[in-house]
């Protein structure tokens, strides 16, 4: 239960991580200019990538009630807790769009269109592994199709996505 119904807003968030060389380093997420993250995968089939892609739409922090659930299947309001989380549009894995050449090939992603279940959601801050840079596919260029018109959009071309991207 969200205390007030009350959801305060940031512009900004930090995410630690250690670089392959054991060394400290942060991103530092915007949804104004350098919204995409990167989460583990949680499906566990032979075969799957290990990663899931999405794009912060916005970063937010609640402050919520849990419920306790007692062994009689009695409920008690726990203290009031402050929740992180990020409002995300998601990604999918787009098979079309892998690089060319050798095996060693970037991946390609697009993001789930609108009229398909789960385009957005939800995300706990502590599931964020990391920011990734996205490469837009130019040869396929600019999409309608993804999403109606809405402010989720890019600014400078608030009623198109680019068709799909590269994870760099």
């Amino acid at each position: 239960m969200i205390l007030d119904n009350k959801m305060y807003s940031y512009k900004k968030l930090q995410v630690n991580y250690t670089s392959y060389d054991m060394r400290h380093q942060k991103d530092v997420i915007k949804p104004a200019s350098r919204p995409d993250v990167m989460v583990l995968s949680y499906e566990d089939t032979k075969d799957i990538h290990p990663y899931w892609y999405a794009r912060v739409v916005k970063i937010f922090h609640v402050i919520v009630h849990h419920l306790r659930s007692a062994p009689q299947g009695e409920h008690t309001i726990m203290e009031p807790q402050c929740m992180d989380v990020l409002w995300v549009r998601w990604f999918g894995l787009d098979t079309k769009a892998r690089g060319r050449g050798s095996k060693k090939r970037l991946q390609g992603i697009s993001f789930i269109p609108w009229d398909k279940p789960g385009p957005f959601g939800f995300l706990d801050l502590a599931q964020v592994i990391r920011g990734i840079h996205l490469i837009p596919n130019f040869t396929w260029g600019w999409t309608d199709s993804r999403l109606p018109p809405s402010n989720v959009c890019p600014a400078d071309n608030p009623n198109k996505d680019w068709e799909s991207f590269y994870v760099n």
